[in-house]
């Protein structure tokens, strides 16, 4: 059955009693959402429309365009444009929520907004409890400044955005927490804390956008479950952030120019897979602490990661297939290594670790598995094994380091079997003297070029 169409505005009419009809439409939408029947069509002229309304029923709100027709808040209201009360299915099309003290509020039932645009409101865009909400193709703009508040914040429910743009909107762009969520395609700007935030219990799929210049987390976790796919995140303190039990799925994404780290889980854990990590700040390109879970890395290219490229203290990490390039030196002039590890299970299969300031490799109070693993080029050693760690090395390559492939002391232990040792300063393998560590060498290792292929205490 066709819907029931009624007229709205243009805003003042024309004096002559209105029946929604084409000739006669109704003046406000107040007018014309009361007399409609459920499911009706309201088709809102062009114009500026001072109104606060509540929809409890099935209705459509279809203006001439964002340009063209807005909805704005009347003055000396604390109330928000539109208020979605009820088990009512609400959609809302084609215009402009502007100047008010709330965009969108829905408790539960459902909201579908298409190519809308919410700008400069005074507390929220849109703020759903236990509802459906859906906002395609719209943008939200300029929501108290990016400073302050929650520009979009589900509770409960769900949120499914789509081709959307946030621009200095709220101090956290996106809040999910209790409710599922899917983001494609959603570009989020210039916001003081976060762009988006899953919280308690929150399960939320990103896939494709870019979030950028953000305050704090660009992407964080709570205890949530947060998958981020084909995204890219720069100039935030950490592009992702995984806390209080969290899990992160991040893949075939890139994360740039942090200030504290790419990617951070701190009781936490997760699968990074196929990223890019560049130019990370402070700490490292992935710094993982009190992991609650196993961590994987798997086929990551990290590139100029700051100090550290993997930073894990109190985890278990297993990396295959990265590639960890061009840690620097701090400020003291020390870390600079491709990963550190304290108290820490690592797995490395088929990494390449080259050209750190640092060692490829420094552990403290760790183990440590090689599996046909490249350490080349790398500043000081190729691995470094201090205050009772433990290594088995099998079928890697030590090259062209400039301290020894493998430096072992404080108690340490490291098994090597089916190595490659080439063009590594003074010594291919180093166990400090008086360091009280040990170095089983097996066999099927192979010692070439200059260096020693093991240093000998007196």
């Amino acid at each position: 059955m066709a819907p029931a169409v009624l007229f709205v505005g243009p805003p003042g009419g024309s004096g002559e009693p209105a029946d929604g009809s084409g000739g006669k439409p109704f003046p406000t939408i107040a007018e014309a959402v009361r007399a409609a029947p459920v499911g009706a069509l309201l088709r809102i002229a062009a114009g500026t429309y001072a109104e606060s309304l509540v929809l409890d029923k099935a209705v459509v709100l279809a203006g001439a365009g964002a340009a063209r027709t807005r909805l704005v808040g009347p003055a000396g209201t604390g109330a928000p444009v539109v208020r979605v009360r009820g088990a009512a299915r609400v959609e809302l099309r084609d215009l402009a929520l502007e100047d008010a003290p709330g965009g969108v509020d829905v408790d539960g039932g459902a909201v579908r907004m298409e190519r809308v645009v919410i700008r400069g409101v005074a507390g929220w865009a849109v703020v759903a409890r236990d509802a459906e909400v859906a906002f395609l193709d719209g943008q939200v703009l300029d929501v108290q400044g990016g400073t302050k508040g929650v520009a979009v914040g589900i509770d409960g429910g769900s949120l499914e955005m789509r081709r959307s743009v946030l621009r200095r909107s709220g101090r956290r762009g996106i809040e999910i927490r209790r409710g599922r969520g899917l983001l494609d395609a959603v570009e989020v700007t210039d916001s003081s804390l976060a762009a988006v935030q899953v919280l308690d219990g929150a399960e939320v799929t990103i896939e494709g956008g870019r979030f950028e210049r953000i305050g704090g987390a660009a992407l964080y976790a709570g205890a949530a479950k947060l998958v981020v796919k084909r995204a890219w995140v720069s100039k935030a303190e950490y592009g992702a952030l995984g806390f209080r039990g969290a899990e992160l799925e991040l893949r075939d994404s890139e994360f740039s120019d942090t200030r504290v780290a790419s990617v951070g889980l701190v009781r936490a854990h997760g699968l990074i897979d196929h990223c890019v990590l560049a130019r990370g700040g402070s700490d490292a390109a992935v710094a993982i602490t009190n992991a609650s879970g196993t961590v994987r890395l798997l086929a990551n290219r990290i590139v100029q990661p700051g100090p550290l490229g993997v930073h894990v203290t109190h985890a278990t990490v297993i990396a295959t297939d990265n590639s960890i390039t061009g840690a620097s030196l701090d400020r003291e002039g020390d870390m600079g290594d491709g990963i550190y590890a304290l108290d820490a299970d690592l797995s490395l299969e088929r990494n390449d670790l080259r050209a750190n300031a640092g060692s490829g490799i420094t552990t403290t109070r760790s183990r440590v598995r090689l599996m046909r693993n490249r350490f080349t080029s790398n500043g000081r050693a190729g691995l470094v094994l201090l205050d009772r760690s433990s290594a088995s090395a099998n079928h890697n390559r030590f090259e062209g380091n400039r301290g020894p492939g493998v430096q072992v002391g404080e108690l340490s232990a490291a098994t090597l079997l089916g190595n490659r040792f080439s063009g590594n300063d003074a010594y291919d393998v180093d166990p400090i003297c008086g360091g009280g560590g040990s170095v089983d060498v097996r066999g099927g290792n192979a010692f070439l070029g200059p260096a020693q292929p093991r240093r000998s205490c007196e």
